[in-house]
């Protein structure tokens, strides 16, 4: 074999190590697609929800105790909703926070979302809890003087500050001797809600929570006297 014809196989063979090199190294970098298949139920019929309903695909990553919304979809008319992912590597799926006639606190807070394995198919169900109206009013029923007050602190597990539905700035806190006041709510329905509640007269306070049920087809009253 003659010098030329051994460089043009040493030529070749380099030719093909390299193409197999780049051949792996585009199978490594190569990013998995994650597809998820879902159906979102409501939580006391299930049946599914037939609207559309915000689901996110969140990621991997944490900032600030937050995950990042990766990319977003809705339900159809009978409750199903697809992603097909691979820019990221995705963690879970969520139905978003709110949004007309549902609410996101449930009994157990994990039917609202679920861990999903990234790059590969996973198939997810979601359930929602319908919201039903209740009406707070507030009475300060034996008056002290212009010190007394009242402060609302949370509403089943929402805290009035973040709740997008109510304005805080409005009812958060009561002072005076002769508070008469009453406003309207949405609470999860078919279930017990609660409100936490603290009242100062002579500079006591006391910390109080009452109890309540809400349903889908009549208001219920909370009275708060104190």
């Amino acid at each position: 074999m003659n010098n030329l014809s051994l460089i043009k196989k040493r030529i070749t063979q380099v030719r093909i190590i390299l193409g197999i090199f780049f051949l792996l190294l585009s199978l490594v970098s190569c990013k998995k697609e994650t597809t998820v298949h879902g159906i979102v139920y409501d939580f006391y019929t299930h049946q599914p929800v037939q609207k559309g309903l915000e689901v996110d695909l969140l990621g991997d990553e944490e900032k600030f105790l937050i995950r990042e919304t990766l990319t977003s979809t809705e339900t159809n008319s009978v409750g199903e909703f697809n992603f097909n992912y691979s820019e990221k590597k995705a963690f879970q799926v969520r139905v978003e926070q709110y949004y007309s006639g549902y609410i996101y606190d449930n009994p157990d807070d994990s039917t609202v979302y679920a861990d999903i394995n990234s790059g590969k198919s996973n198939n997810v169900t979601l359930y929602v809890r319908q919201t039903g109206e209740y009406l707070i009013t507030i009475h300060n029923t034996s008056p002290y003087d212009s010190n007394d007050y009242l402060q609302i602190h949370n509403i089943g597990d929402v805290d009035l500050n973040t709740n997008i539905d109510f304005s805080a700035a409005s009812y958060h806190h009561f002072i005076g001797p002769n508070v008469d006041s009453s406003f309207y709510m949405n609470g999860a329905a078919n279930t017990t809600n609660f409100i936490d509640y603290s009242v100062t007269k002579n500079s006591n306070t006391l910390e109080k929570r009452i109890y309540f049920d809400v349903f889908i087809d009549s208001t219920s009253t909370i009275e708060i006297n104190y």
